[in-house]
This record gives structure tokens, C-alpha cells and sequence, in this order.
């Protein structure tokens, strides 16, 4: 608080005009105005000083230096009464103007930040790691946090999180994607997926052993499809495949159909969708694909903690013996 020398006249104590308060606003922070307000309510300096959990001196010091901002006492003791000086009272609604300005600031950062972090994922997964992601994302004696799961092919995932629709994805990768940082946690085996109906081949050696199979293929579009592209794998009885399936649901309900086989990976086939139908692993013919977690890569770093907690939440689901943890080299970027 002021010292005595400096007087509050009423007289000559000029109200705090319209024009000064967003001066005031730049030189005098939310604590000075948090501490005048609950001494100015309470009128009692040591419990508004326990109320405010600071010292009784510390709490002086504060009004103190509010009021050598403003130039001008704002509380005066008289007969051990404390009470507002008369600038104090002009003081008074401009002080619950600011005050009501930092908190409605401070609101709307929290309300940012409390945006549900939104997570795409390819369905055969993403389902399955759901209980597991939120026990990793609450932190003792806090609330879950507000978490949005949209269920997609990987193609969709990769293209949601580059147009900045989803904070994190789930997804098969299939290609290089400059504009996101890709980082793989699962290697898993192309095979093909046939009912027990269906007769294959005694060996698939060859990719015209391969052709002698009855197929359903996946769209152009999507990630398997451009991945055997990308890598020039000449599949042609695959991609010449008559019957086209636009998503991995109705790859396997044709398959289910009991004529045709289709390739997926082995993390498609070990999803509750496959279940009852043959796996067929072919590592020395195709490519393994990789599971991976996407986010943009200028925001990478603000979505550490969730890609580490889906990363973590993936790897401990019980995953068949073809499905190996992906171990990069140490020369490896991070893109596979």
C-alpha cells in the first residue's frame, strides 16, 4: 500500500478517464488487479492475503506497486478501518473491466486448448486401442481428455491429417508423403486373404502363381494398391481383377462370398473382420507394409504425448507372430 506522504485529495484525485484504460491495461498485470479487487471485498488485508495465499507483506508489495502505476492511493486506514480511497472508488469498475478482460482471454486459451485432439484411424485397429489410448492420455487425478475418433480406410487418414482434420492418424502407409511425419510402429507381411473354401495353390512362389487365385482387389486410391505401384510390382492378374472392392469392409465380405481371395496386410487379417478366413503370408513375395502414426510435420511436436500414447496403446495389442515391432535403423529417417 501507498505510504502516507501521498495524499488522496477528492478534489483534486481525477477519475480514471475512458481514454487511460487500455494504457492501464498494458502496465498493469492480472495479479495487481486480482489482489485490489479481493482487498477492496474482503476490506481486511490479512484475510484477503490468506485468501489469495500470499503473505501479508507480499500482498502489500503488490498493492503497492498497483498503486504506483496509477499514481494514486487506493485504500486508506483510518481508526485500524481500511476503505477505498475516493480514487480508489473511481478505480473500482475499470479494475473489474480489466479484470473481466483477462479472464475472458484466459478462458478462451483454455477453451483452445481444450479442443478435442481428434484421432483418424483405420478401423481394423483403431477400435481395439481406444481403452488402451485413454488410460495413457489421463493423468492421474485429471479428467480424460476430450479425444474425437473418426473410423477410416488409410488413405483417408493420410489425407485428413495433411488438410489438417485430424490432430493425429492411424493408418497403413503406403508412400512418401513429404508434408507429414510418418513414424512406423509395426511391420506387417502382405499375404492373401482367402476363405477355407477356396482352393490356392500348393505354393505362391511367383506372381504367376499368384494370378492363378481368384481375386477382389482394393481401389486405386487406396494404400495397398499404390504401394505395389510405387514399388513396380507387376500383379497385373491383381490389378486387372474384375471385381473391385472401394473399401476393406466389402474386400472381405466378397471374400466371405467363398469365390475369391484378396491381399491385405496382416494387421487387416488379424482384425475381428477376417475372422474364420485363411491368412496366407507371402514376405518373399510383396512388400510388408507398416502401421504408422501421422501428423503434420510442421505440428509434430505439439502432438508428441497423443502419438506416443497411440504408438504405445498399438504395441500392446496381441498381434499374430507375422506382426513384428518396427525397429528402425539407425540411419533411418523418419519416413519409411
Amino acid at each position: 500500500m501507498a505510504s502516507s506522504n501521498r495524499q488522496s485529495n477528492p478534489e483534486t484525485s481525477p477519475a480514471v478517464a475512458e481514454g487511460q484504460e487500455e494504457s492501464l491495461q498494458d502496465e498493469i498485470s492480472f495479479r495487481q488487479i486480482h489482489a485490489f479487487l479481493t482487498v477492496a471485498d474482503i476490506r481486511n488485508i490479512t484475510q484477503a492475503a490468506k485468501q489469495l495465499h500470499i503473505s501479508q507483506p507480499g500482498l502489500s508489495r503488490v498493492i503497492a506497486t498497483l498503486e504506483s502505476a496509477v499514481g494514486q492511493e487506493l485504500f486508506s486506514r483510518t481508526g485500524g478501518k481500511l476503505s477505498l480511497t475516493p480514487f480508489g472508488m473511481a478505480f473500482m469498475p475499470h479494475a473489474r473491466r480489466l479484470h473481466s478482460s483477462y479472464t475472458d482471454t484466459l478462458t478462451a486459451a483454455l477453451d483452445a486448448h481444450a479442443k478435442p485432439l481428434v484421432l483418424a484411424g483405420c478401423d481394423l485397429v483403431l477400435t481395439e486401442i481406444v481403452p488402451w489410448l485413454m488410460a495413457r492420455l489421463t493423468a492421474p487425478g485429471h479428467p480424460a481428455p476430450r479425444l474425437e475418433i473418426h473410423s477410416m480406410a488409410s488413405h483417408d487418414v493420410l489425407e485428413r491429417v495433411a488438410d489438417c482434420k485430424a490432430d493425429v492418424g492411424l493408418c497403413m502407409y503406403g508412400g512418401d508423403k513429404t508434408d507429414l511425419a510418418c513414424t512406423p510402429v509395426l511391420n506387417a507381411p502382405v499375404g492373401l486373404l482367402a476363405p477355407d473354401g477356396l482352393a490356392l495353390p500348393e505354393a505362391i512362389n511367383t506372381l504367376s502363381d499368384l494370378a492363378r487365385c481368384p481375386m477382389v482387389r482394393l481401389a486405386d486410391e487406396m494404400v495397398l494398391p499404390r504401394m505395389l505401384r510405387v514399388r513396380g510390382i507387376q500383379a497385373d492378374a491383381y490389378f486387372n481383377a474384375p471385381v473391385v472392392a472401394n473399401s476393406m469392409s466389402t474386400a472381405f465380405a466378397a471374400v466371405r462370398g467363398g469365390r475369391l481371395a484378396t491381399l491385405v496386410s496382416a494387421v487387416a487379417a488379424a482384425s475381428s473382420q477376417a475372422h474364420g478366413l485363411r491368412f496366407v503370408p507371402l514376405p518373399h513375395l510383396l512388400p510388408s507394409m507398416q502401421l504408422c502414426v501421422a501428423t503434420r510435420a510442421e505440428t509434430e511436436s505439439n502432438n508428441a504425448d497423443i502419438s506416443l500414447a497411440v504408438r504405445r496403446s498399438v504395441l500392446a495389442l496381441a498381434w499374430p507372430p507375422t506382426v513384428e515391432p518396427f525397429h528402425p535403423p539407425a540411419s533411418s529417417s523418419k519416413n519409411p
